[in-house]
């Protein structure tokens, strides 16, 4: 979540506001502006225990309505719970509400227990589904990583071509370097998140053998050949994206995520 706009009855006018999170993706301030001063003020702010919890001598201090709180989860303030789709996390208890559906490993006794969130390590993992739990300087690092490689070959890729034009009495184009590099690294980017993510998966990952774990890498990279490239061509064709479009490129994408999978 970056930002929200609350609509008052007049829907061509409203108040927007902005998030800013820490590195776990927990809000930890929302700013308001003011247009007519042209200035910035914190409307809400927010300090969590690394469960999760309010401290007693800093309650968050809220002027607007906001549900995103820790590691960016909806809050149900009625219950003072996190709900995080599989189940529900309860951050006084530091435990789930009900039982982890997923089965543990017998070799990693932490993922055995039931209730336990993000492996009782919570300042360094995320947990966004109820069933795993992520680290989130795996992901980043990845991503970052993936990014450079690809942006680096594709730059590699794009000067190549040009240069065999050139030799070939073409122009010679930096700007078809640049898009190249820039669709290379925005590919990276996302293939390493989801890669990072499969790497930053809890201990039960560690079960997986080297063909799973390949298979699941190609399927990254089919998500993100397959989705990337399809979007901004439909973005840049038709002026901006249609619900319709959308479904063709998610459609394409999938089709793309199969065949890599398979291979």
């Amino acid at each position: 979540m970056l930002a929200q706009r609350e609509h008052e009855s007049d829907p061509n006018f409203y108040d927007e506001s902005y998030y800013v999170h820490d590195r776990l993706g927990s809000v930890r301030m929302v700013v308001d502006t003011n247009d007519i001063d042209a200035c910035v003020f914190v409307a809400n702010s927010y300090t969590y225990s690394p469960f999760g919890n309010s401290y007693a001598d800093e309650p968050p201090l809220e002027t607007v309505a906001n549900p995103w709180q820790f590691t960016g989860q909806y809050h149900d303030a009625e219950i003072n719970q996190y709900y995080l789709r599989a189940r529900q996390y309860a951050p006084t208890m530091m435990r789930f509400t009900s039982r982890d559906l997923v089965n543990g490993n017998r070799g990693e006794p932490l993922t055995l227990h039931k209730y336990l969130y993000c492996l009782n390590a919570p300042v360094n993992r995320i947990d966004l589904n109820g069933k795993w739990s992520t680290t989130t300087d795996v992901i980043i690092t990845q991503s970052i990583r993936g990014g450079l490689q690809r942006g680096f070959g594709a730059f590699t890729e794009g000067l190549l071509k040009e240069t065999v034009d050139w030799m070939t009495g073409e122009d010679f184009d930096w700007g078809e370097i640049g898009k190249k590099t820039a669709k290379g690294v925005a590919i990276g980017l996302v293939m390493g998140a989801i890669q990072g993510k499969i790497y930053g998966a809890d201990l039960r990952m560690s079960r997986l053998n080297k063909a799973q774990k390949c298979a699941l890498f190609n399927f990254a990279g089919g998500i993100a050949q397959g989705a990337i490239p399809d979007l901004y061509k439909r973005y840049k064709g038709g002026g901006g994206l249609k619900k319709a479009e959308v479904g063709v490129a998610m459609h394409n994408m999938m089709i793309d995520v199969m065949v890599a999978s398979l291979m």
